[in-house]
Protein backbone atom coordinates (compact mmCIF):
# COMPACT_ATOMS: atom_id res chain seq x y z
CA UNK A 1 0.00 0.00 0.00
CA UNK A 2 1.46 3.58 -0.91
CA UNK A 3 1.99 5.58 1.72
CA UNK A 4 -0.90 8.09 1.06
CA UNK A 5 -4.17 6.37 1.09
CA UNK A 6 -6.60 7.25 -2.16
CA UNK A 7 -10.36 7.99 -0.48
CA UNK A 8 -13.40 7.96 -2.25
CA UNK A 9 -16.11 9.77 -0.09
CA UNK A 10 -19.84 8.37 -0.77
CA UNK A 11 -22.38 9.97 0.52
CA UNK A 12 -21.96 13.74 0.92
CA UNK A 13 -24.43 15.06 3.67
CA UNK A 14 -23.76 17.32 6.66
CA UNK A 15 -21.68 14.52 8.18
CA UNK A 16 -19.34 14.40 4.99
CA UNK A 17 -17.52 18.01 6.21
CA UNK A 18 -16.37 16.96 9.70
CA UNK A 19 -14.77 13.36 7.96
CA UNK A 20 -12.97 15.22 4.70
CA UNK A 21 -11.67 17.81 7.29
CA UNK A 22 -10.04 15.20 8.88
CA UNK A 23 -8.47 13.51 5.62
CA UNK A 24 -7.63 17.16 4.27
CA UNK A 25 -5.77 17.31 7.92
CA UNK A 26 -3.14 14.57 7.17
CA UNK A 27 -2.19 15.38 3.42
CA UNK A 28 1.22 13.22 3.70
CA UNK A 29 -1.52 10.20 4.87
CA UNK A 30 -4.59 10.60 2.49
CA UNK A 31 -6.27 12.23 -0.15
CA UNK A 32 -9.89 12.54 -1.47
CA UNK A 33 -9.54 10.99 -4.63
CA UNK A 34 -13.21 11.09 -5.97
CA UNK A 35 -16.89 12.09 -4.35
CA UNK A 36 -20.31 10.04 -4.79
CA UNK A 37 -24.33 11.24 -4.31
CA UNK A 38 -27.53 10.85 -5.69
CA UNK A 39 -27.79 14.06 -5.72
CA UNK A 40 -24.78 15.04 -8.29
CA UNK A 41 -24.62 18.45 -7.80
CA UNK A 42 -23.85 17.89 -4.17
CA UNK A 43 -20.92 15.54 -5.13
CA UNK A 44 -19.51 17.85 -7.90
CA UNK A 45 -19.80 20.87 -4.97
CA UNK A 46 -17.95 18.83 -2.61
CA UNK A 47 -15.45 17.57 -4.74
CA UNK A 48 -14.18 20.76 -5.95
CA UNK A 49 -14.19 21.84 -2.01
CA UNK A 50 -12.22 19.22 -1.71
CA UNK A 51 -9.77 19.60 -3.92
CA UNK A 52 -11.20 16.80 -6.51
CA UNK A 53 -12.31 17.16 -9.69
CA UNK A 54 -14.01 13.74 -10.30
CA UNK A 55 -17.28 12.92 -8.46
CA UNK A 56 -20.22 10.46 -9.27
CA UNK A 57 -24.09 10.05 -8.76
CA UNK A 58 -23.32 6.49 -9.33
CA UNK A 59 -21.19 4.95 -5.87
CA UNK A 60 -20.07 1.63 -8.34
CA UNK A 61 -18.43 4.01 -10.60
CA UNK A 62 -16.44 5.21 -7.83
CA UNK A 63 -15.51 1.92 -6.77
CA UNK A 64 -13.95 0.98 -10.33
CA UNK A 65 -10.93 3.40 -9.99
CA UNK A 66 -7.99 1.76 -9.65
CA UNK A 67 -6.56 5.29 -7.34
CA UNK A 68 -9.04 4.02 -4.47
CA UNK A 69 -7.76 2.44 -1.96
CA UNK A 70 -10.72 3.30 0.87
CA UNK A 71 -14.10 4.23 0.82
CA UNK A 72 -15.69 6.05 3.63
CA UNK A 73 -19.45 5.37 3.55
CA UNK A 74 -21.78 8.00 4.75
CA UNK A 75 -25.28 7.21 3.29
CA UNK A 76 -28.78 6.48 4.65
CA UNK A 77 -29.32 3.38 7.35
CA UNK A 78 -30.16 0.99 4.95
CA UNK A 79 -27.93 1.08 2.61
CA UNK A 80 -24.78 0.66 4.56
CA UNK A 81 -24.60 -2.62 3.45
CA UNK A 82 -25.36 -3.07 0.30
CA UNK A 83 -22.60 0.03 -0.65
CA UNK A 84 -19.73 -1.61 2.20
CA UNK A 85 -19.98 -5.61 0.49
CA UNK A 86 -19.62 -3.57 -3.05
CA UNK A 87 -16.55 -1.72 -1.36
CA UNK A 88 -15.00 -5.15 -0.17
CA UNK A 89 -15.59 -7.10 -3.16
CA UNK A 90 -14.14 -4.37 -5.41
CA UNK A 91 -11.05 -4.60 -2.84
CA UNK A 92 -11.90 -1.13 -1.22
CA UNK A 93 -11.33 -0.80 2.93
CA UNK A 94 -14.40 0.81 4.36
CA UNK A 95 -14.83 3.34 7.02
CA UNK A 96 -18.73 2.94 7.78
CA UNK A 97 -20.84 5.28 9.68
CA UNK A 98 -22.64 3.96 12.84
CA UNK A 99 -24.74 2.04 12.99
CA UNK A 100 -23.03 -0.50 11.16
CA UNK A 101 -26.40 -1.98 9.26
CA UNK A 102 -29.97 -1.86 10.31
CA UNK A 103 -29.93 -5.79 11.13
CA UNK A 104 -27.89 -7.95 12.26
CA UNK A 105 -28.21 -10.57 9.00
CA UNK A 106 -27.11 -7.17 6.84
CA UNK A 107 -23.69 -7.04 9.70
CA UNK A 108 -22.91 -10.19 9.07
CA UNK A 109 -22.82 -10.24 5.61
CA UNK A 110 -20.37 -6.63 6.20
CA UNK A 111 -18.35 -8.35 8.21
CA UNK A 112 -18.15 -12.10 5.89
CA UNK A 113 -17.36 -9.88 2.98
CA UNK A 114 -14.57 -7.92 4.40
CA UNK A 115 -12.77 -10.74 6.09
CA UNK A 116 -13.39 -12.48 2.84
CA UNK A 117 -11.81 -10.06 0.81
CA UNK A 118 -8.91 -9.20 3.52
CA UNK A 119 -9.62 -5.59 3.70
CA UNK A 120 -10.14 -2.97 6.57
CA UNK A 121 -13.14 -2.60 7.94
CA UNK A 122 -14.10 -0.27 10.91
CA UNK A 123 -17.33 1.39 12.09
CA UNK A 124 -17.52 4.97 12.93
CA UNK A 125 -18.46 5.29 16.74
CA UNK A 126 -16.40 8.52 16.73
CA UNK A 127 -17.11 8.91 20.65
CA UNK A 128 -14.28 6.14 21.44
CA UNK A 129 -11.87 9.16 19.95
CA UNK A 130 -13.49 12.36 22.22
CA UNK A 131 -10.87 13.18 24.42
CA UNK A 132 -13.02 13.42 27.22
CA UNK A 133 -13.99 9.71 27.33
CA UNK A 134 -10.33 8.43 26.49
CA UNK A 135 -9.60 10.20 29.45
CA UNK A 136 -12.32 8.08 31.09
CA UNK A 137 -11.55 4.87 30.10
CA UNK A 138 -7.78 5.81 31.22
CA UNK A 139 -9.23 6.99 34.37
CA UNK A 140 -11.22 3.48 34.96
CA UNK A 141 -8.23 1.02 33.53
CA UNK A 142 -6.05 2.49 36.38
CA UNK A 143 -8.37 1.73 38.57
CA UNK A 144 -9.07 5.10 40.45
CA UNK A 145 -12.54 4.66 40.45
CA UNK A 146 -12.95 1.03 41.42
CA UNK A 147 -14.69 -1.28 39.89
CA UNK A 148 -17.34 -0.30 37.95
CA UNK A 149 -21.16 -1.04 39.14
CA UNK A 150 -22.77 1.59 37.04
CA UNK A 151 -22.98 3.55 34.15
CA UNK A 152 -25.18 6.72 33.17
CA UNK A 153 -25.65 8.09 29.28
CA UNK A 154 -27.79 11.24 28.52
CA UNK A 155 -27.94 12.35 24.82
CA UNK A 156 -30.21 15.45 25.13
CA UNK A 157 -31.10 17.67 21.74
CA UNK A 158 -33.75 19.08 19.45
CA UNK A 159 -33.80 18.05 16.28
CA UNK A 160 -33.07 20.49 13.32
CA UNK A 161 -36.23 20.37 10.90
CA UNK A 162 -35.59 18.31 8.26
CA UNK A 163 -37.83 17.47 4.70
CA UNK A 164 -40.94 15.70 5.57
CA UNK A 165 -39.65 12.90 4.03
CA UNK A 166 -36.36 12.65 5.11
CA UNK A 167 -35.41 8.92 5.46
CA UNK A 168 -34.35 9.55 9.35
CA UNK A 169 -38.56 9.57 9.57
CA UNK A 170 -38.52 6.69 7.85
CA UNK A 171 -38.38 2.57 9.83
CA UNK A 172 -37.02 1.13 6.93
CA UNK A 173 -34.43 3.29 6.11
CA UNK A 174 -33.49 4.69 9.60
CA UNK A 175 -33.80 1.22 11.23
CA UNK A 176 -35.01 3.45 14.17
CA UNK A 177 -34.85 6.90 15.80
CA UNK A 178 -33.15 8.16 18.51
CA UNK A 179 -31.66 5.41 20.14
CA UNK A 180 -30.69 4.31 16.50
CA UNK A 181 -28.85 7.61 15.51
CA UNK A 182 -27.53 8.06 18.95
CA UNK A 183 -28.09 5.42 21.85
CA UNK A 184 -25.41 3.29 19.74
CA UNK A 185 -23.01 5.42 20.02
CA UNK A 186 -23.54 4.97 24.24
CA UNK A 187 -23.95 1.27 23.53
CA UNK A 188 -20.80 0.76 21.77
CA UNK A 189 -19.14 3.11 24.83
CA UNK A 190 -20.29 0.97 27.56
CA UNK A 191 -19.35 -1.83 26.35
CA UNK A 192 -15.68 0.05 25.49
CA UNK A 193 -15.41 1.90 29.08
CA UNK A 194 -16.93 -0.91 31.24
CA UNK A 195 -14.90 -3.73 29.45
CA UNK A 196 -18.31 -6.16 29.53
CA UNK A 197 -21.08 -7.11 27.31
CA UNK A 198 -24.46 -6.62 28.01
CA UNK A 199 -26.15 -8.90 29.11
CA UNK A 200 -29.76 -8.22 28.76
CA UNK A 201 -32.21 -4.45 28.46
CA UNK A 202 -35.18 -3.14 29.02
CA UNK A 203 -36.29 -0.12 26.70
CA UNK A 204 -38.97 2.39 26.74
CA UNK A 205 -39.89 4.36 23.18
CA UNK A 206 -42.14 7.02 22.69
CA UNK A 207 -42.97 9.58 20.06
CA UNK A 208 -43.89 12.74 22.53
CA UNK A 209 -44.03 15.69 19.78
CA UNK A 210 -43.53 13.88 16.20
CA UNK A 211 -46.71 12.25 15.73
CA UNK A 212 -46.15 11.64 12.25
CA UNK A 213 -43.06 9.92 12.29
CA UNK A 214 -42.34 6.21 12.62
CA UNK A 215 -39.41 6.22 14.61
CA UNK A 216 -39.57 7.49 18.43
CA UNK A 217 -38.20 10.72 19.10
CA UNK A 218 -37.43 9.52 23.25
CA UNK A 219 -36.16 6.39 24.44
CA UNK A 220 -34.88 5.08 27.78
CA UNK A 221 -33.11 2.20 27.99
CA UNK A 222 -31.86 -0.04 31.26
CA UNK A 223 -29.25 -2.15 30.93
CA UNK A 224 -27.81 -4.81 32.47
CA UNK A 225 -24.32 -6.40 31.86
CA UNK A 226 -22.77 -9.71 32.45
CA UNK A 227 -20.59 -8.63 35.35
CA UNK A 228 -23.81 -7.35 37.09
CA UNK A 229 -23.06 -3.95 36.32
CA UNK A 230 -26.29 -1.55 35.64
CA UNK A 231 -26.52 1.29 33.11
CA UNK A 232 -29.54 3.95 31.57
CA UNK A 233 -29.43 5.45 28.66
CA UNK A 234 -31.66 8.27 28.20
CA UNK A 235 -32.02 9.88 24.60
CA UNK A 236 -34.21 12.25 23.09
CA UNK A 237 -33.98 14.86 20.16
CA UNK A 238 -37.31 16.83 21.62
CA UNK A 239 -35.59 19.08 24.25
CA UNK A 240 -36.06 22.51 23.56
CA UNK A 241 -32.59 24.15 23.70
CA UNK A 242 -30.38 25.72 21.40
CA UNK A 243 -27.49 22.77 21.64
CA UNK A 244 -26.87 19.42 21.97
CA UNK A 245 -26.19 18.11 25.41
CA UNK A 246 -24.34 15.08 26.63
CA UNK A 247 -23.58 13.42 29.65
CA UNK A 248 -21.88 10.33 30.62
CA UNK A 249 -21.55 9.20 34.38
CA UNK A 250 -19.37 6.18 35.76
CA UNK A 251 -19.57 4.74 39.13
CA UNK A 252 -17.42 2.92 40.69
CA UNK A 253 -16.28 1.58 44.44
CA UNK A 254 -13.61 3.74 44.83
CA UNK A 255 -15.01 6.86 42.61
CA UNK A 256 -17.36 8.68 40.51
CA UNK A 257 -16.27 10.30 36.86
CA UNK A 258 -18.91 12.61 34.91
CA UNK A 259 -17.72 13.86 31.22
CA UNK A 260 -19.79 17.22 30.44
CA UNK A 261 -20.38 18.04 26.78
CA UNK A 262 -21.76 21.41 27.76
CA UNK A 263 -18.38 22.38 29.85
CA UNK A 264 -16.21 20.23 27.56
CA UNK A 265 -14.98 18.90 30.89
CA UNK A 266 -14.58 15.69 33.05
CA UNK A 267 -15.08 15.37 36.77
CA UNK A 268 -13.14 13.32 38.68
CA UNK A 269 -13.85 12.07 42.04
CA UNK A 270 -11.57 9.59 44.08
CA UNK A 271 -10.59 8.93 47.56
CA UNK A 272 -8.69 6.24 47.00
CA UNK A 273 -4.83 6.39 44.57
CA UNK A 274 -3.52 7.64 42.79
CA UNK A 275 -2.23 10.28 45.01
CA UNK A 276 -2.54 12.84 42.39
CA UNK A 277 -6.28 12.37 41.91
CA UNK A 278 -7.80 12.05 45.64
CA UNK A 279 -10.77 14.26 45.88
CA UNK A 280 -12.10 16.14 43.07
CA UNK A 281 -9.91 16.62 39.61
CA UNK A 282 -11.37 18.19 36.73
CA UNK A 283 -10.08 18.37 33.18
CA UNK A 284 -10.76 20.87 30.30
CA UNK A 285 -11.34 19.57 26.82
CA UNK A 286 -13.34 21.76 24.98
CA UNK A 287 -15.92 20.77 22.16
CA UNK A 288 -14.62 17.17 21.81
CA UNK A 289 -16.85 16.64 18.95
CA UNK A 290 -15.29 17.32 15.44
CA UNK A 291 -11.41 16.50 16.84
CA UNK A 292 -12.96 13.02 17.68
CA UNK A 293 -13.58 12.45 13.91
CA UNK A 294 -10.34 13.78 12.86
CA UNK A 295 -8.75 11.20 15.25
CA UNK A 296 -11.23 8.11 13.72
CA UNK A 297 -10.37 8.72 10.25
CA UNK A 298 -6.51 9.18 10.82
CA UNK A 299 -6.95 5.95 12.36
CA UNK A 300 -8.41 4.27 10.09
CA UNK A 301 -5.80 5.31 7.58
CA UNK A 302 -2.93 4.41 10.07
CA UNK A 303 -4.52 1.35 9.57
CA UNK A 304 -4.59 0.56 6.34
CA UNK A 305 -0.47 1.96 5.61
CA UNK A 306 0.97 -0.30 9.11
CA UNK A 307 -1.83 -3.20 7.97
CA UNK A 308 -2.90 -3.26 11.94
CA UNK A 309 -6.88 -4.15 12.92
CA UNK A 310 -9.29 -0.64 13.50
CA UNK A 311 -9.67 -0.11 16.93
CA UNK A 312 -13.81 -0.66 15.96
CA UNK A 313 -14.38 -3.55 14.24
CA UNK A 314 -17.20 -4.58 12.49
CA UNK A 315 -18.01 -7.11 15.31
CA UNK A 316 -17.85 -4.04 17.90
CA UNK A 317 -20.52 -2.26 14.85
CA UNK A 318 -22.92 -5.46 15.35
CA UNK A 319 -22.37 -5.76 19.20
CA UNK A 320 -23.98 -2.39 19.68
CA UNK A 321 -26.36 -2.83 17.37
CA UNK A 322 -27.51 -6.00 18.52
CA UNK A 323 -27.93 -4.15 21.86
CA UNK A 324 -30.27 -1.42 20.33
CA UNK A 325 -31.99 -3.97 18.26
CA UNK A 326 -32.84 -5.84 21.80
CA UNK A 327 -34.12 -2.47 23.15
CA UNK A 328 -36.84 -1.85 20.35
CA UNK A 329 -37.78 -5.55 20.66
CA UNK A 330 -38.04 -5.12 24.71
CA UNK A 331 -39.84 -1.41 23.63
CA UNK A 332 -42.46 -3.57 21.80
CA UNK A 333 -42.83 -6.59 24.28
CA UNK A 334 -43.05 -4.83 28.02
CA UNK A 335 -40.17 -7.64 28.65
CA UNK A 336 -36.26 -7.54 29.62
CA UNK A 337 -34.38 -9.35 26.41
CA UNK A 338 -31.58 -11.14 27.06
CA UNK A 339 -28.75 -10.56 24.25
CA UNK A 340 -27.00 -13.72 23.01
Amino acid sequence: MAKQVGVGIIGCGRISEFHALGFLAIPEKARIVATSDVVVQLAEDKAKQWGTQSYYSDYRKLLQRDDVDAVDILLPHHLHAEVAVSAAEAGKHVLCEKPIATTLEDADRIISAAKRHDIKLMIGHNYRFKANYMKMKEIIDEGTIGTVYSATAEGLGFRVALPADSWRYSLSKAGGGIFMSQGIHYCDLFRWLIGEEVKEVYGIAENFVNKTWEVEDNMLTLVRFKNGALGDIFCTNTEKKPYWDERVKIRGTKGTAVADWATGKLVLYSDEIPERLKGWASFSFGDPWKPSIAREVEHFVDCIIGDKEPFITGEDGKAALKIVLAAYQSAKTHKWIEIS
